[in-house]
């Protein structure tokens, strides 16, 4: 088993039609997620990742949006 692992993740969603009026270009309107996530196994059992993430949804919230998420997971085999 890998002790460090990591992930880049990233997508995009270009709207071909809103309803909504707006004054915003159809560039301007692009969605985009990028993800990056870094994990350290620290036993069988015991596992730390933290996840970068910016979101950008103009339709939804103008400003781009960065999140932090420290994540600690314990796991467990029945058998």
């Amino acid at each position: 088993d890998k002790v460090l692992n990591y992930a880049l993740k990233a997508g995009a969603m270009l709207p071909l039609y809103s309803s909504v009026t707006n004054n915003l270009t159809t560039l301007e309107l692009l969605n985009f997620d990028v993800q990056f996530t870094v994990g350290l196994k620290l036993n069988k059992w015991l596992s730390i990742n933290y996840k970068l993430g910016l979101v950008q949804a103009p339709l939804i919230q103008p400003l781009l949006q960065v999140t932090n998420n420290l994540i600690l997971s314990l796991s467990t085999s029945i058998l």
